[in-house]
């Protein structure tokens, strides 16, 4: 095995020093080794029976290769033979079996443009790489070597490194700390539920963050409702004037029983609680009597026990809480009968404590409702709770250094349809000032960050996120492009907003709680803060543990659903688990989850983008969208926003917007309804799609293929599409044909393609062929065979649906999303068809002895013509294998008319297409291009009208009809039975003037036949004096030059015809070739263009 991580540091020293070629051979080399140890690796891995078939696999493909590929197996086998192999026997997916591991990157890796340009630098070819490319290439070997194991990263931790990228630290890195609960794991919901019962019982069970004192007020944060509650509070029991009775009523979870507790401390424990400063500035009102009751949990029919005291109700309770068995003996009788004490017991215990009293109750609506269904007399418990706490209130109202303070439901539909008696409790507050409501939404925030952190890092570093998020934003919204004025300048001020927002909640991204306090707000389930925290502890707590790739906010896209606690906390305020369960699995969490798909494609094409994990973000976000909604809205969430919260920095509006597109196309359950992404429990038409492309068989699939490169190929003379055998690539047709050969050609290495083509070039069926010099066949590649075959699928499946609309019921949303469905995949398709041949083969004249011909293969990938047609005439043309036109002279040489004297016609077109000596011409009427042109310029004489006697001598009975020197005009020439004559010929066989003067092409001046230099006297060059008199009007210039400076000489003589009126230049050049010129190409390459220019020259090879 080589040392992989020395190649790959000689290669990134090859690139820096500007060797791309080099460097690209190297990781080739690379790669080879890569495959080899890798197939090793799996081979041992396999069960014995899968590892016998692949090694059989190999011996067969092994035996049909080279001689190393024979000697030495698998090992000897070229990078594209390696990787063919791969391809053929799903390597890379058995590895993931066998190996118990994913290899994304490996099985999407595509080596064939890589091993093409390895090939050029090897071979010295002309390709240029450029730095791109070879960073290009570079990052993809480092990405598989990595997921493979064949280098280790980096020992630092990794999963700061995109952060890092853009010159961020992760908020992990940044040095947030969550406090000891989480990260010890205490996530359990009780743990963030506050438990006013506990806490008052001094309950061992009870999370101490909640009874200890000191310890629950380093977690909590003091918001101005909370401090003012706690103000007016204990400024009445010392005294003061206020409200004395006081409600508090928000959703479940929004802070009620918090608030209670910090009652309790700051009232039962302001000695312990002296050094605190958050709580020097308010009143104290000394030792207090305090009772606190969580009445949902004081049990209506048994009461409380005390040794041999049995507390029945709650002014029993509550009595005793404030004066131990002295409080209780005020109410005992009313407590053992169960009926509402006075007036003026409560007043009486109240004045007789001596000192400033507490009440708190918690949840007291659960309470009088349970109590409803006991009997006392005529009467029921319920209904002397209801007397009580009327009473209780009015007597506290009345005391000066007296304070009651209670919870209740938010609403109706959380009083569980109690809404009489939450009237009647609510009715126990008469002004609208009484009732508080402890959190608000802007103080959340705080709440949270309080609750869950213990250090939130530094704060230079936090502005500086605030920033760079800030200025993604601004950009994102710059990129979208078509904005007005004003809506440049909203967008200014909103990035200018996101700065302040994420400057309070980090390391939160303000979106994700917002999309929590707005939209799940409204879910029934939602337990508002106290869910809030045990979500967000969850999703800390992941990420601190296993998160990978942490970015420097803790945003909607990085919640991470793939761990049990945070998927659980998710679905506990959300509710709706069953029905969502399957869904997450399938498009996000599961190990096949379509997002990921998406991620692995997205980092394919740009390995910088692998850390951000892109289809799993914004699918992650989405979800988290999917459930409630902000007033006036739909379910779901708009592009705009999405794109809002899952950008970081590091990434662009386009790599969003592109996986975005990919996500709609792939995923099962995202659906897109009125601009608006959301996951619901149906599935989309994606599903659909899967399961309609499973009605159609292999047959179905290559048929609309064909159909599609039918299309492509419609007005390309000469294509012929898929031919089943030899016989349909017919014989004697005077035009280039060009084969596209079905699919089942595509994989076959250039060996074997030339050994399959070799019987098609020879026969035809079963006669031999005879014009082997007009045809090419173009051959499919099995990556794009691939795809194409997947887009007709696709496309068939959709049309499919369409047809059968009504069965399936769309609606017009669903019907528009397929019809634009329909014109994706056959865009799709047909982009598939045009990229789906990746080389052409043509037969070529053969430079050995004894071999009639040789078979020149031409890369088609990397051209850049639109249609697959065209990059195979432009591939045929640039290699000199194909011509457009013919010359008058070229003709009459090919086809030695002077020796030969007569040519019938159709010999000399059977000549064209049946010998490799002659040019490849597109079709036959060149010929009569060329024909015309000779004719006119009296190179050469035409005639369809003459006999041959018995001794093979012809005559022209009609002169008139033997043409030379005047128009023939290309449509009356006549391929078949027709005739080429000699000057010599034609001119003794007539007696006729031309119809028109032809002028003669003016003779050079100074050429006199052998190449000799236009002015034998070399002229030296001196600059005018400045006293001459006039203009000098000629300039002559001798040139000598070698191979390396010519073209620079040839751009001096160009400047000099910007200037000249006229000019005549003469060139003579002597070549040289160590190796020997190939006569063929010195006609094809240098002298046919010089004759298409209309360039006189002489030339001889020796």
């Amino acid at each position: 095995m080589i040392n992989y991580d020395a190649k790959m540091k000689e290669a990134r020293l090859l690139i820096d020093q500007g060797l791309y070629n080099q460097a690209v051979i190297t990781l080739a080399n690379v790669l080879e080794n890569l495959y080899t140890d890798f197939y090793h690796e799996v081979l041992a891995a396999l069960p014995p029976r899968d590892r016998q078939t692949i090694t059989r696999a190999e011996e067969e493909f092994t035996a049909r290769g080279d001689r190393a590929a024979r000697e030495q197996g698998f090992a000897g086998l070229t990078l594209g033979g390696k990787a063919k192999f791969y391809y053929e026997n799903n390597i890379v997916q058995g590895a993931e079996t066998a190996l118990n591991a994913k290899f994304p990157h490996f099985r999407a890796f595509d080596p064939r443009l890589f091993n093409a340009i390895r090939i050029d630098s090897v071979h010295g070819a002309d390709t240029v790489i450029d730095e791109d490319e070879a960073n290009l290439f570079y990052s993809q070997i480092r990405v598989l070597l990595l997921e493979t194991g064949r280098l280790q990263k980096k020992a630092e931790v990794r999963q700061e490194s995109v952060s890092e990228r853009v010159g961020l630290r992760s908020w992990k890195a940044n040095g947030v700390i969550p406090h000891d609960d989480i990260l010890q794991g205490n996530l359990e919901l009780a743990t963030y539920a506050a438990d006013l019962w506990g806490v008052a019982r001094n309950d061992p069970n009870t999370p101490p963050v909640y009874r200890d004192p000191q310890q629950f007020f380093k977690q909590t944060y003091l918001t101005t409702a909370l401090r003012r509650l706690l103000r007016d509070v204990l400024g009445v029991m010392a005294g003061g004037h206020g409200d004395r009775v006081l409600q508090l009523r928000t959703p479940f979870g929004g802070g009620k029983t918090h608030s209670l507790i910090a009652l309790f401390h700051v009232a039962k424990h302001r000695a312990v609680l002296a050094h605190e400063d958050m709580l020097r500035d308010l009143p104290d009102p000394g030792e207090c009597a305090v009772a606190a009751v969580q009445c949902e949990k004081f049990d209506v029919l048994k009461g409380r026990q005390l040794g041999d005291l049995h507390i029945r109700t709650l002014w029993g309770e509550i009595a005793y809480q404030l004066a131990g068995d002295v409080g209780y003996a005020y109410v005992e009788e009313s407590d053992q009968r169960g009926t509402a004490p006075g007036g003026d017991t409560i007043r009486a215990l109240l004045h007789d404590l001596g000192k400033p009293v507490l009440i708190l109750l918690d949840e007291v609506l659960n309470h009088v409702e349970a109590a409803q269904t006991v009997e006392i007399g005529n009467s029921t418990l319920g209904r002397q709770i209801m007397l009580f706490l009327k009473n209780l209130t009015e007597e506290v109202k009345g005391t000066h250094n007296a304070a009651l303070v209670y919870s209740l439901q938010a609403s109706a539909g959380e009083a569980m349809g109690s809404s009489n008696l939450l009237t009647e409790l609510d009715h126990l507050v008469s002004r609208v000032d009484a009732k508080r409501e402890p959190v608000t939404g802007s103080e959340v925030v705080c709440v949270v960050q309080r609750r869950l952190f213990k250090d939130l890092g530094d704060e230079r570093a936090i502005q500086q996120v605030a920033a760079a998020y800030a200025d993604t934003y601004r950009r994102m919204q710059q990129a979208a492009g078509g904005q007005s004025t004003d809506e440049q300048h909203r967008a200014a001020q909103e990035a200018d907003r996101l700065v302040e927002r994420i400057l309070d909640s980090y390391p939160f991204h303000p979106d994700l709680l917002d999309l929590m306090y707005h939209r799940w707000g409204s879910l029934p389930s939602y337990q508002r803060t106290r869910g809030a925290l045990q979500f967000l502890a969850c999703v800390v707590f992941d990420l601190w543990n296993y998160g990978r790739d942490l970015q420097p906010l803790i945003g909607p896209g990085d919640v991470p659903l793939e761990f049990d606690n945070t998927r659980n906390a998710f679905f506990t305020q959300v509710g709706e688990r069953e029905h969502y369960d399957a869904v997450l699995a399938a498009d996000v969490t599961g190990p096949d989850a379509r997002c990921k798909a998406v991620d692995a494609r997205m980092a394919s094409d740009s390995p910088a983008l692998q850390g951000y994990r892109i289809g799993t973000r914004l699918a992650t976000s989405a979800m988290l969208y999917s459930f409630g909604a902000r007033d006036g809205e739909e379910r779901g969430v708009s592009e705009a926003d999405l794109l809002k919260s899952a950008v970081v920095p590091g990434l662009d509006r386009l790599s969003l917007t592109t996986a975005l597109n990919d996500l709609r196309q792939q995923l099962l359950y995202l659906h897109y309804t009125g601009r608006r992404y959301r996951f619901e429990t149906i599935p989309n038409l994606n599903k659909l799609i899967d399961e309609e492309t499973q009605r159609f068989n292999s047959d179905d699939v290559l048929n609309r293929v064909k159909a599609a490169l039918s299309e492509v190929l419609r007005e390309a003379p000469g294509a012929i599409i898929w031919p089943e055998n030899s016989a349909r690539v017919n014989d004697r047709i005077p035009r280039l044909q060009i084969v596209y050969m079905p699919l089942n050609w595509s994989g076959l290495s250039d060996d074997e393609l030339r050994e399959e083509l070799t019987g098609w070039l020879e026969y035809c069926g079963v006669t031999r062929r005879e014009y082997k010099n007009g045809v090419a066949f173009v051959v499919p590649s099995y990556i794009t065979a691939d795809n194409a075959q997947k887009y007709a699928r696709d496309l068939l499946a959709i049309e499919s649906l369409i047809r059968d609309k009504q069965r399936f019921n769309f609606n017009d949303e669903q019907l528009h999303e397929l019809n634009d469905r329909r014109a994706d995949a056959l865009r799709s398709l047909t982009s598939s068809v045009n990229a789906l041949y990746e080389k052409v083969a043509v037969p070529a004249p053969a430079r050995e002895e004894g071999i009639p011909y040789t078979w020149r293969i031409l890369d088609l990938q990397s051209r850049g013509e639109t249609s697959i047609h065209q990059r195979v005439m432009a591939a045929l043309r640039d290699s000199y294998l194909l011509f457009d036109s013919v010359t008058a002279d070229k003709l009459v040489a090919l086809t030695y008319l002077s020796e030969r004297q007569i040519v019938p016609l159709d010999q000399v077109v059977k000549e064209f297409y049946a010998s490799f000596d002659f040019p490849r011409l597109i079709d036959a009427n060149l010929l009569r291009d060329a024909i015309s042109q000779g004719v006119r310029a009296g190179k050469l004489g035409y005639t369809t009208v003459y006999q041959v006697d018995d001794e093979g001598r012809y005559h022209f009975p009609n002169p008139d009809l033997v043409y030379i020197d005047r128009r023939l005009h290309r449509e009356e020439i006549e391929l078949t039975g027709s005739i080429l004559l000699d000057v010599s010929i034609t001119r003794s066989a007539i007696r006729v003037e031309p119809d028109e003067e032809i002028a003669p092409l003016p003779p050079t001046p100074g050429f006199t036949g052998d190449a000799q230099p236009l002015f034998p006297d070399k002229t030296e060059l001196m600059p005018p004096s400045r006293g001459s008199e006039g203009p000098r009007r000629f300039y002559r210039l001798n040139i000598a030059t070698d191979k390396g400076r010519a073209f620079r000489a040839f751009r001096a003589i160009q400047n000099l015809t910007e200037r000249a009126d006229r000019m005549t230049v003469q060139i003579q050049i002597q070549a040289e070739s160590d190796g020997g010129f190939d006569a063929l190409w010195l006609r094809n390459a240098v002298e046919e263009p010089l004759d298409e220019a209309d360039i006189e020259a002489q030339a001889r090879l020796e």
